[in-house]
């Protein structure tokens, strides 16, 4: 795949995302576009994150819990199965899902399963990685593998 093809995938179709990654890129030579994607697939690009993080800080506290549930766990999952988890939870499921719809932080497929773009999911993690970066017990969620076993074999974690 080329470079260009590279850059459109990883953005995909996230129009600030192709900006910022065009005004990083422009007349750079190829190494420092394949040194950039390389980078990119560990740490996304700071810029795109501060922006997308702008919809996540504008929702009410339950539509974040909502849109972390789904960055986290029920991506892929069909709406009326998360929508009874929700309710359980008391968390408003239909005003909750048509926020994150209309601020473009989720999808909802034509047989009715959430995605959320890659990117933005990526800002979730970041987001929850800020809630307390050295110690992962105190995070809301876990991911990684090695946090994962730290707060299960550490009692400190």
């Amino acid at each position: 795949m080329n470079l260009t093809k590279k850059v459109l995938h990883y953005a995909d179709a996230i129009p600030i995302a192709l900006k910022i990654l065009g005004r990083d890129l422009y007349k750079k030579d190829e190494a420092i576009w394949e040194s950039t994607l390389r980078r990119l697939e560990r740490f996304p690009n700071k810029d795109i994150q501060n922006v997308l993080k702008l919809s996540y800080d504008g929702l009410e506290w339950h539509e974040q819990q909502i849109f972390l549930a789904i960055a986290f766990v029920f991506k892929g999952w069909f709406l009326h199965e998360f929508e009874s988890i929700l309710d359980a939870c008391e968390l408003f499921p239909k005003e909750g899902i048509r926020n994150l719809q209309d601020k473009c932080l989720i999808t909802i497929s034509w047989d009715k399963k959430m995605g959320m773009h890659d990117l933005i999911q990526q800002m979730a993690k970041d987001i929850v990685m800020k809630e307390n970066i050295n110690v992962p017990r105190r995070r809301s969620r876990l991911w990684h593998y090695k946090d994962i076993l730290s707060v299960l074999t550490n009692p400190k974690g």
